[in-house]
């Protein structure tokens, strides 16, 4: 599990989420216990466990709720399938929120499909997604009611000052400070989204078969 999150580090090696070599080697331990107790460990080589909940909920072929207190997941609200998230951080498992594209639009004005982008901008302590200075909730969230995402952002090629004043058909060409910000935006960008096509191995499904023929 050396590279568990690494991905979410930056250039610098900034800290992230690490596993400060405590939980790599109990992983081994707690699968042996599963699967000795015939319940399946569902993984993907590289992957983390957003990864890989991400798959599932794109795959599965009928009505998805991801229990979390994960924000991350956000992004994989689909009130069409649906996929919906039960939010644990504030009412904990007895009381979730009920995260839907309705919710996320009364919490932060925004769409599922917009998530990424909005916590790029704005930042995600808890996963190390530090955000760009001068942005908060509601800026990011006005800038995405303007324009349909950070490409559309960078598109219109404003400098920075007019992001900030959110000015759609402002003139001015695309300064220095702005090309640094794209930078990271692009690498903050890559750590945040949940893959959907994972390779997922169930380990431990032939022993749980096995269990419920009667061996």
């Amino acid at each position: 599990l050396e590279s568990y999150k690494t991905h979410r580090l930056g250039e610098d090696g900034a800290e992230g989420d690490t596993t400060d070599g405590l939980l790599g080697p109990q992983v081994p331990l707690i699968a042996e216990g599963l699967g000795l107790l015939g319940i399946p460990v569902i993984g993907a080589a590289g992957a983390e466990a957003d990864d890989i909940i991400g798959t599932l909920s794109a795959s599965w072929k009928g009505p998805v709720d991801v229990v979390t207190g994960d924000r991350d997941l956000f992004q994989l609200v689909d009130d069409a399938k649906p996929v919906r998230v039960l939010y644990t951080s504030r009412g904990g498992v007895s009381d979730p929120d009920l995260v839907d594209n309705a919710w996320l639009r009364a919490k932060y004005g925004i769409d599922a499909t917009q998530y990424v982008d909005f916590a790029v901008m704005r930042g995600d302590p808890s996963d190390s997604i530090p955000g760009i200075a001068g942005i908060g909730d509601k800026t990011a969230a006005v800038l995405l009611n303007e324009f349909a995402d950070i490409d559309d952002i960078l598109a219109a090629r404003m400098t920075w000052s007019e992001i900030l004043r959110v000015g759609k058909d402002a003139p001015g060409g695309v300064e220095l400070v702005l090309r640094v910000r794209i930078a990271l935006l692009a690498r903050q960008y890559r750590r945040q989204t949940v893959v959907h096509d994972a390779a997922v191995r169930v380990v431990g499904a032939e022993r749980l078969g096995r269990m419920r023929d009667g061996d």
